[in-house]
């Protein structure tokens, strides 16, 4: 049996990898993590952000699986919490609603306020076809695709 042979990383990828990690090390406002009930408060995580970031959307996906449970209802719960993550990446996206509500600016969190409206419009049109007799099914794949998302929102919206 031959040994797998040794793969050569392309100069674009090493490059863009170290951008990332010189990114991730000098740049503050792409680590730090903000507390929105109290005010200018952030908290500094460095490299340990990737970390952070990776339990927070395997635990929300988590979540929303295990709130989904035998009943297959967890789509009321995940519209709620997307409704209002929609709210906040609005408000911490727009400069102007950010600095007088006192919460810090996210560059192009707004935009995400546009992919949660369209998972709420989703979930209305799965709860009008799960009315029973139910005729679709989440399963795992989606309440751990939407608490997935939750998880990313919450991570890209740094709140």
């Amino acid at each position: 049996m031959r040994a797998c042979p040794a793969r050569r990383v392309s100069p674009g990828k090493f490059f863009a990898y170290e951008q990332f990690v010189d990114a991730l090390m000098h740049r503050r406002d792409l680590t730090d993590l903000a507390l929105p009930f109290l005010k200018n408060f952030v908290i500094p995580l460095g490299p340990f952000f990737l970390l952070f970031a990776a339990v927070v959307i395997v635990g929300a996906g988590n979540a929303v699986n295990m709130t989904d449970g035998l009943d297959g209802l967890a789509i009321v719960p995940v519209m709620i919490a997307g409704a209002t993550f929609g709210f906040i990446v609005y408000a911490v996206g727009n400069a102007e609603f950010a600095k007088y509500l006192q919460l810090d600016f996210v560059k192009g969190a707004g935009e995400l306020s546009v992919l949660l409206g369209a998972m709420l419009g989703g979930g209305l049109g799965f709860l009008w076809f799960n009315a029973p007799p139910a005729r679709i099914f989440m399963g795992d794949t989606g309440s751990l695709s939407l608490g997935g998302m939750l998880g990313a929102v919450a991570v890209a919206a740094k709140h």
